[in-house]
């Protein structure tokens, strides 16, 4: 923490004996505090502090993380080196920069280290050689990078919250890069979207991440501060941030109940049809949905749901008012 914090050199004797330490007797809890002061705005490299995790070999007592230590990568996009030792760490001092940059406050700090460490934990299970043409491909690692995540946090300790937090950001880390390569349509943005939201994730820290990763390696672009895939996610996260809030179903139970559906079972596939359709084109009025799919057969149909939609709002507007009368009648009674 001190060699990554005040850039101290550390002595060949010193590494000697860190290399000697036996961490297996150590609480898995101190590793959350440990790192977690490693992860702090002040520390000026933090790669550095798992560059030498892994060159004294303590490393061996996180297998999540030791097992990518060596994991190669293809040569055209991450000239760097393998995994562990070289991106990662490569990474980790670029997340300085992202968090000074954004001015994140601690919280946001520790989320967005955590976040970029773990990011290819994924390519220690997927990492494949070309045996004909030596090309290094990690196929779906960010999938597979939830479970090694899962289990390391959840050994040390950290909040079951947090937990799901950094596995969205594994999960969509690719997605800056990947969603403008591959000309995505507007329905991916709101899907990521809602998968960061459902989690408690903002979308600018995937942004950081991202941008860390991206950063973190010696390709051309890198070295030139150049990412413009990123520039395109960023415009369309705008857009699809200010539609209604992706995270709330605009069909609930009681429109199914106002067509005549019985609570139960069989609303759960209709809500989730209705919640792809609400994704795909951004609509959230729930009689057109349901209209779309089928599932209002008549104009008397289309009616009640939207009677039920009217009820709800002059429900929730009723609440409203009531609060804000009851906020008066105490000023007036303070006053």
């Amino acid at each position: 923490r001190f060699h990554a914090r005040f850039e101290f050199a550390v002595e060949p004797a010193t590494l000697d004996i860190v290399r000697k330490c036996d961490l297996s007797k150590e609480p898995p809890e101190r590793l959350w505090a440990e790192f977690n002061k490693i992860f702090d705005i002040r520390t000026k490299r933090p790669g550095d502090a798992f560059r030498l995790l892994y060159d004294t070999d303590l490393s061996r007592f996180i297998p999540e993380l030791h097992a990518i230590r060596d994991t190669p990568q293809d040569k055209l996009y991450h000239p760097e080196g393998v995994v562990g030792r070289a991106h990662t760490c490569m990474g980790l001092d670029e997340m300085r920069t992202e968090c000074v940059e954004r001015g994140f406050d601690k919280g946001q700090v520790r989320q967005a280290y955590w976040g970029i460490l773990l990011h290819d934990v994924g390519k220690a299970t997927t990492t494949q050689v070309d045996p004909l043409t030596g090309r290094i491909r990690s196929p779906a690692h960010d999938i597979a990078g939830v479970r090694p995540a899962t289990e390391l946090l959840s050994r040390i300790g950290a909040p079951l919250s947090f937990n799901k937090q950094i596995n969205a950001l594994i999960v969509d880390h690719l997605a800056p890069a990947q969603f403008a390569g591959q000309g995505s349509g507007r329905e991916a943005y709101r899907r990521c979207l809602r998968r960061l939201m459902e989690a408690g994730v903002d979308w600018w820290m995937l942004d950081a991440v991202s941008t860390a990763d991206h950063f973190g390696r010696s390709t051309e672009d890198s070295r030139l501060r150049q990412f413009p895939m990123r520039d395109i996610f960023r415009r369309e996260l705008e857009i699809v941030s200010n539609e209604p809030p992706p995270i709330i179903d605009a069909v609930k139970g009681r429109h199914l109940l106002a067509l005549g559906m019985k609570a139960g079972k069989e609303f759960a596939p209709v809500v989730k049809a209705c919640r792809e359709l609400q994704l795909d084109t951004g609509n959230v009025d729930p009689v057109w949905l349901l209209a779309t799919l089928g599932y209002t057969k008549s104009d008397g149909d289309k009616e009640a749901v939207r009677v039920a939609e009217e009820l709800a709002r002059a429900k929730e507007a009723a609440k409203i008012a009531k609060a804000l009368a009851d906020i008066e009648a105490r000023k007036t009674i303070e006053m």
